[in-house]
């Protein structure tokens, strides 16, 4: 999502300004984004940044959350089997 957002003009263009944007993740909030991260995080970071890993999410996805936001005329959705609504434009 941090990735979709970062090519969407309406979002900040960076992955630092799209972390940190206010109410956005949960980690920036409570400060846990500063903890090392666990051995297991940066193995599955590096696959990610060198396209070992298929997310399956669309490239227009900016939004994902366990509840709706906005209405589906201005801000569609859909759900997954996990319960996660997927937000895009």
């Amino acid at each position: 999502m941090i990735e979709n957002r970062i090519k969407d003009p309406a979002f900040p263009n960076t992955i630092y300004a799209v972390i940190f944007s206010p109410g956005q993740y949960s980690p920036t909030e409570s400060g846990s984004i500063y903890r090392e991260p666990y051995p297991q995080t940066y193995i599955d970071m590096e696959n990610y940044l060198r396209g070992r890993v298929d997310t399956g999410m669309p490239d227009n996805v900016v939004y994902q959350a366990t509840f709706t936001q906005g209405s589906r005329k201005w801000n569609p959705w859909e759900t997954c089997p996990s319960g996660h609504y997927f937000c895009y434009k």
